[in-house]
C-alpha cells in the first residue's frame, strides 16, 4: 500500500468518525496543540471507544431485532404511516374517552412491573402505531407504584389502561 493511499484512508477514517471536527474544535480551545499531539489524542479516543463498547449488549440487540423481524437489523427500511390529513379530526366523530379524570387505573403490566394511580388528564393525539386519533391519558402515580420513586406521573394510551375497581 502506498503512503498516499494510507494517508487518504487515514484522513477518510478521521472524517467518518467525526474525529477531524473534534480535533478542529480542540485546536480552537487549545491553540498550542501540535499535529503529533492531535494524532495522539485521536488514537487515545479510538482506543477508549473500543474499550467502552459492550459487545454482549450489541450482540443481544442484534439477536433480538433479527428474531423479531426475521431479517438483518439494518437492511429493512422503517415504515411509518402518516395521517391522511394534517388537520385535526372532526371532534364530533371521535368517541368520548372511555375513562374519566379521577378514575383509579393501572397500566397493563410489562415484565411484571405494575404502575397504578389516578387519571389527572387526557388529550387527543395521533397514534402512529394505530394510524388514528386516540386519547392519551396522564396518570398520577400512587406512592407505592413501581416507578413512583423517580417519577410522579406518566402517559398511557387508552388501550394500555385498565380500571382498578371496574368501570361504573
Amino acid at each position: 500500500m502506498s503512503e498516499l493511499a494510507y494517508q487518504k484512508g487515514y484522513s477518510q477514517a478521521m472524517e467518518d468518525y467525526a474525529l477531524t471536527k473534534f480535533l478542529e474544535t480542540l485546536k480552537q480551545v487549545y491553540p498550542i496543540l501540535t499535529t503529533s499531539e492531535s494524532t495522539l489524542i485521536a488514537a487515545l479516543l479510538i482506543k477508549q471507544s473500543l474499550e467502552a463498547i459492550d459487545f454482549e449488549l450489541v450482540s443481544n440487540y442484534l439477536h433480538s431485532i433479527r428474531a423479531a423481524y426475521s431479517v438483518d437489523a439494518f437492511t429493512s427500511p422503517i415504515t411509518l404511516e402518516y395521517p391522511q390529513s394534517l388537520q385535526l379530526p372532526n371532534l364530533l366523530e371521535i368517541p368520548a374517552p372511555y375513562y374519566a379524570i379521577g378514575d383509579r387505573v393501572r397500566l397493563t403490566p410489562i415484565d411484571g412491573a405494575t404502575e397504578w394511580g389516578t387519571l389527572i388528564g387526557y388529550y387527543l393525539c395521533y397514534a402512529a402505531h394505530r394510524c388514528q386519533w386516540v386519547y392519551r391519558y396522564i396518570l398520577f402515580l400512587d406512592q407505592s407504584s413501581t416507578s413512583a420513586a423517580w417519577v410522579k406521573a406518566t402517559f398511557a394510551w387508552e388501550d394500555e389502561v385498565e380500571c382498578l375497581l371496574g368501570k361504573a
